[in-house]
């Protein structure tokens, strides 16, 4: 389904406000938070009253986080609901849409070709017989393509879109039509490569990129509790897949953030490491720089590199603090959710507990 008319579909569905909700009354029972930690108890304590508190305050049926501290698993909770009715328990190992967090995935693919040599970041895809293509995957990487949300894969690859300038511009285009890409080099499809490259390599049992399976976790829309309702759930689309399809448990999202900070070469080159959270073009986003798939917060005071996700009712962010070998994911599924407010108040603690 075109990009655009999804998002536009789940704009007309709101109909509320999405932020500010203080909703401390009629949430769903919370579940006793479930998860592995290695942190000393009282940051434990701590982490767990702060989660539940913004929970309520941001009216999220359910809220997952993920820790990686010192780059192995410190914290993993989860809060709440993966849907309302009737209500499921939201578990660490429950798939949760990652949005586009996939795409970061989705770049470990491409460039496990790269290393193959059945791709190159700076030549054509004219050049591994995509005829008349003269997009190069690092432009598609850092969405300096030209592509626009609503370029098909496949019109794309025949010729039927031409591409506009090429400056950096945001659009899940590239990343889907990087998918058709990989599923023509490798003969199968992208689910699988995925699964097979990246997914099983980083332990991730609970996740997957293929459509076909249904997803057990419900957006919402608004603040639930102060008007909000679940969100239109629009037939999942195969085609944006490497964009945006990715369904991750937060424990699997964790474990998958301790192998990046561990530069694991199961997953990337040495080369590939470094060059994914370099500074590749500049964005239309104040302090931020675009990476190879990765978004780089230049106006942080240490490195720090991340990705956001968004998609029917589910609010995603996952950001990396290399340097310290630290690493962060917020999950809910609640266009109320916060993010980055979540992950400032989780920063604090554990700088304070330091």
């Amino acid at each position: 389904m075109n990009r655009v008319v999804r998002r536009l579909v789940a704009a007309a569905a709101v109909g509320v406000a999405t932020v500010g909700c203080v909703c401390p009354d009629g949430l769903p029972p919370v579940t006793d938070p479930r998860g592995s930690t290695t942190l000393d108890p009282a940051v434990v304590e701590e982490l767990d009253r702060e989660l539940l508190t913004v929970r309520s305050e941001q009216g999220i049926p359910g809220l997952a986080v993920g820790v990686v501290e010192e780059g192995a698993m410190a914290y993993v909770r989860s809060f709440g609901v993966a849907t309302l009715e009737p209500a499921t328990a939201l578990r660490p190992d429950t798939p949760f849409p990652a949005a586009s967090i996939s795409k970061l995935f989705t770049t470990l693919v491409v460039l496990q070709l790269v290393d193959d040599g059945r791709l190159a970041l700076d030549a054509p895809l004219s050049e591994f017989g995509f005829e008349g293509v003269r997009i190069t995957p690092r432009e598609l990487l850092t969405h300096r393509s030209g592509l626009r949300d609503g370029d098909g894969p496949d019109a794309v690859l025949s010729g039927k879109v031409s591409t506009g300038t090429k400056v950096w511009s945001y659009a899940d285009a590239n990343f889907d039509l990087l998918g058709r890409v990989v599923e023509r080099i490798a003969g199968e499809p992208f689910a699988a490569v995925a699964r097979r490259r990246v997914l099983e390599p980083a332990g991730m049992e609970h996740s997957t990129f293929d459509t076909t399976v249904p997803s057990v976790v419900d957006g919402h829309v608004g603040c639930w509790f102060g008007g909000g309702r679940r969100a239109v759930a629009l037939p999942a689309d195969p085609d944006a897949a490497p964009s945006e399809g990715l369904r991750a448990s937060v424990v699997d999202l964790t474990r998958w953030m301790e192998a990046v900070l561990g530069r694991s070469p199961r997953l990337a080159s040495a080369r590939h490491w470094d060059a994914m959270f370099e500074s590749a073009a500049t964005t239309d986003w104040p302090g931020v720089d675009q990476g190879l798939g990765w978004q780089i917060e230049t106006g942080s005071d240490e490195w720090t590199v991340r990705h956001a996700g968004s998609v029917d009712g589910i609010r995603a962010l996952l950001t990396l603090w290399p340097d310290r070998g630290r690493g962060i994911v917020v999950l809910g599924n609640a266009e109320s959710l916060q993010r980055w407010v979540v992950r400032s108040k989780v920063v604090s603690i554990l700088d304070t507990a330091g």
